[in-house]
């Protein structure tokens, strides 16, 4: 039977060092923290304003402080950046949006849902961000290959982890909270505690694949800088998903080195372990959420949903417009607010949210790029695929855990969200080849 290998397929095994990948890593690095802060850094906010704000506390809170820099001069400089790539590398991005053709529709749906919005310019507005965020991620995939990706989210990750590190210590004012329950939070670039936790799991995860040539000191210290500031951040949801993404690395890790059958074994084993910790867990799960800084309604988000899904009933179908439901205490989010007794600007579960904001329409169709990504995932691996596609799947497995009570998918100015999008394009690139390739085999067999 003759082998034949698709280009791409493979991680590419020579490092290329050239000055303009250098120089475009760098440049890339830009727009991706600026992105990850969700376009408003900690010393652009009003203190104390966004403490308890969602993922977009200062575009919710208005929070920015006017002035050319923040205003103008940042936004400016990484939204040139993107747009420069997308319209020199135009013809490759609109193949893959063809081909992604649900990621697209649901990009397009943001814009199109000002059409009911009850604020349409908001929806159209911010929409038009979204469907830049959507092509960014196209191109990320276009350009650059799962390893290469791995690489750039982790320079970026460096810089942000350095950047605030330094500020805790010059500019606390900005970067450090101070809270009752939770103490002191060091919160770096990031205007609140949870998003710096979130943030810093996300960029650890390019780090965390299990094969064992990478592990190396410069790696090791990279792993080490970001969990302490995971865990200086207070972020209990932040240290749980932590935890379970390294095993769930761990057991990627396990099935492509061992094969279906013995990770079978392997796998059946942890389960039975698993869930002799989870029958443990119920009987000290009073204490172990007092541990983590929660309770019964795991600080109070129970009470949210419940009211969520009370607005949601009112407009079940396509929601209230894109990025149109959380107007403060204006509209049917101030009943949310006021019945929760606790200011805030996200429904704290990523379905949910999207429910609010496109409808049952959107929800099926994050559904559906969800369980397209999976499939794509399992081909994968059946087929062995090379640590970056790993991660790939990890970011999948992520964007899975961390939507229980919070929301990382189908935000603008958002890179949580850029890496679904780039984690389900690079999946579906990755399982179209390996489908050529078995069409191909099957030829010569």
């Amino acid at each position: 039977m003759a082998t034949v290998v698709i280009q791409g397929l493979a991680p590419r095994t020579e490092r290329i060092r050239s000055m303009p990948q250098l120089v475009l890593g760098w440049v890339l690095v830009i727009p991706l923290v600026f992105f990850v802060v969700h376009g408003t850094p900690s010393f652009e906010s009003t203190a104390n304003q966004t403490a308890n704000a969602g993922p977009l506390s200062g575009l919710v809170s208005n929070g920015r402080n006017s002035g050319f820099i923040g205003s103008v001069l940042i936004p400016g400089v990484a939204y040139s950046i993107v747009m420069w790539l997308l319209l020199t590398n135009a013809r490759r991005i609109f193949q893959i949006a063809l081909q992604m053709k649900l990621l697209t529709l649901l990009a397009t749906l943001t814009i199109c849902s000002a059409a009911w919005s009850q604020d349409p310019f908001r929806s159209a507005y911010n929409g038009g961000f979204y469907l830049i965020e959507t092509l960014f991620a196209y191109y990320l995939v276009a350009k650059l290959d799962s390893s290469e990706i791995r690489s750039l989210i982790m320079m970026a990750g460096l810089v942000t982890a350095v950047v605030g590190l330094a500020m805790v210590f010059l500019t606390p004012q900005f970067s450090v909270l101070h809270s009752a329950r939770d103490g002191i939070s060091w919160t770096g670039l990031f205007t609140d505690r949870t998003s710096t936790g979130k943030a810093m799991v996300f960029f650890l995860s390019p780090a965390l694949v299990f094969v064992g040539k990478e592990f190396r000191y410069r790696r090791m210290a990279y792993i080490l800088l970001l969990a302490f500031l995971a865990f200086m951040a207070h972020a209990a949801t932040a240290r749980v998903i932590l935890v379970l993404y390294i095993a769930f690395m761990a057991a990627i890790s396990l099935y492509t080195r061992f094969g279906r059958r013995s990770s079978v074994i392997i796998a059946a084993v942890f389960a039975l372990l698993g869930a002799a910790i989870i029958c443990a867990g119920f009987l000290v799960l009073p204490q172990l959420l007092n541990a983590l800084g929660r309770n019964a309604t795991l600080s109070g988000r129970t009470v949210i949903w419940g009211l969520v899904l009370q607005s949601i009933a009112k407009r079940p179908l396509l929601g209230y417009g894109f990025y149109a439901f959380w107007q403060g205490f204006k509209g049917e989010s101030a009943r949310i607010i006021l019945g929760a007794n606790w200011v805030f600007g996200y429904a704290h579960n990523g379905i949910l949210e999207i429910w609010l904001q496109v409808g049952l329409v959107g929800v099926a169709l994050f559904f559906v790029t969800l369980l397209q990504a999976c499939r794509d995932a399992w081909s994968c691996l059946r087929r062995g695929c090379p640590p970056g596609v790993q991660w790939y799947i990890g970011i999948i497995a992520l964007t899975v855990l961390y939507n229980v009570d919070e929301s990382t998918v189908l935000w603008p100015i958002d890179l949580l969200s850029v890496l679904y999008l780039v984690a389900c394009t690079g999946l579906a690139m990755t399982a179209r080849r390996i489908r050529q390739i078995d069409a191909i085999e099957a030829m010569y067999k």
